[in-house]
């Protein structure tokens, strides 16, 4: 199941309705189905974050920043139940129109000129590489 986004959903419901839905898709995880629940992070305050945090099995950050007229994205591992955190756990990327991803190899000094954050919370990560 992939439920993208539930950004709307977090403004019209408090922390523990988001919590609770977040421990039902884990219970489901649990079942053996693979849940996807994507959000933005200007939607969610840090303390429910960390909280979340607790109950997902993956958490990945998608991070758009605009270099000049090329847009790059980096999807980072923030956290993936039972790996080992390391250092430099991303992967920068540009998509190209007729061919897909491309993975940007250089790692040059990045301007922030314009920088859209979401949030992939996966309550499992069965069956990603």
């Amino acid at each position: 199941m992939i439920f993208d986004s539930v950004t709307p959903l977090l403004f019209q419901f408090d922390a523990r309705y988001v919590l609770s839905f977040l421990a039902t898709c884990k219970e489901l995880a649990n079942l053996g189905k693979t849940i996807i629940v994507s959000l933005h992070s200007y939607a969610i305050n840090e303390s429910l974050r960390l909280r979340a945090d607790s109950i997902v099995d993956a958490h990945l950050r998608l991070r758009i920043e605009e270099l000049g007229k090329q847009v790059v994205r980096t999807l980072e591992v923030s956290k993936i139940r039972g790996a080992v955190k390391t250092i430099g756990n991303s992967v920068s990327f540009t998509v190209e129109p007729g061919i897909g991803l491309k993975q940007s190899r250089s790692r040059r000094r990045r301007r922030r000129a314009r920088c859209r954050t979401s949030h992939f919370r996966f309550p499992r990560a069965t069956g990603l590489s």
